[in-house]
């Protein structure tokens, strides 16, 4: 005797053996039609925000310690608003513009710890030549150029989400 599992959806009715229904995860549960609801497209907009707010912040010459301070209350900021956004192309665009400011946070602290040593991880994600140090106007060798290259690609990524929340995700 086979059985079957009847399961109604959306005014669906689909009947299948029950090793054939699958569910989804809620986190990867889709809004009507792949939008974003008002209260998700808010949430990314905060998010936006800090983000907008943390990349204006790199060009007022911060210390490493000031910007990691900005970088940690922005960083705190967009995961919590994200928390309840779904998986798609919005939230994936502003976690990877928040991983460029997470990756110069990196970069700055390990060269301030190492004087430029193993920073090539992080180097390497942008640069095909991870030698990208130069001198500053003391002959000391500076972050600051690589730094602004991957301030300037969150920037980017940062404009990219908020243009991508009206679309489908």
């Amino acid at each position: 005797m086979k059985r079957f599992l009847i399961v109604g959806m959306l005014g669906l009715t689909l009947v299948a053996p029950p090793h054939a229904v699958v569910a989804k995860k809620a986190s990867s549960v889709r809004s009507p039609a792949n939008r974003l609801t008002s209260p998700q497209k808010a949430a990314l907009a905060k998010s936006l925000r800090a983000l907008r707010r943390l990349s204006a912040a790199t060009s007022a010459n911060l210390s490493a310690s000031q910007y990691s301070e900005r970088f940690i209350d922005a960083k705190v900021e967009v995961m919590e608003n994200l928390a309840n956004v779904p998986t798609g192309k919005s939230k994936t665009l502003t976690l990877k513009a928040l991983n460029c400011y997470q990756d110069a946070n990196d970069l700055w602290n390990a060269f301030l710890r190492n004087n430029g040593q193993d920073c090539e991880r992080i180097l390497r994600k942008y640069f095909p030549d991870p030698n990208v140090f130069e001198l500053d106007s003391d002959g000391n060798t500076t972050p600051r150029p690589a730094l602004d290259e991957i301030w300037r690609i969150g920037a980017q990524r940062t404009e990219a989400a908020a243009a991508s929340i009206t679309q489908p995700q």
